[in-house]
């Protein structure tokens, strides 16, 4: 959701059903969820929107995945060499 936001953080939730590969009634539980935990909030039939501390989780976990990218073709080689 944080790399689909754009400079408003808001999310259409048909374009994360499309994204995802999923049917929009399981991004709107997600979403529900995702807002109990207050990470976004959401307009019913609208919008969605990262909170403040869901832009700080968004940008978190996109470091960490970027980092995890850089390291698994290193280990991947480790892993796949003949003993």
């Amino acid at each position: 959701m944080y790399l689909l936001a754009d400079l408003t953080d808001q999310v259409v939730p048909s374009q994360l059903a499309n994204v995802l590969g999923v049917n929009p009634s399981t991004v709107s539980r997600m979403v529900r969820k995702l807002s109990n935990q207050g990470w976004v909030k959401f307009e019913h039939y609208g919008r969605v929107y990262l909170t403040h501390e869901g832009k700080q989780l968004g940008k978190t976990l996109v470091k960490h995945n970027e980092v995890l990218e850089q390291i698994k073709t290193p280990l991947k080689s480790l892993c796949l060499k003949p003993s």
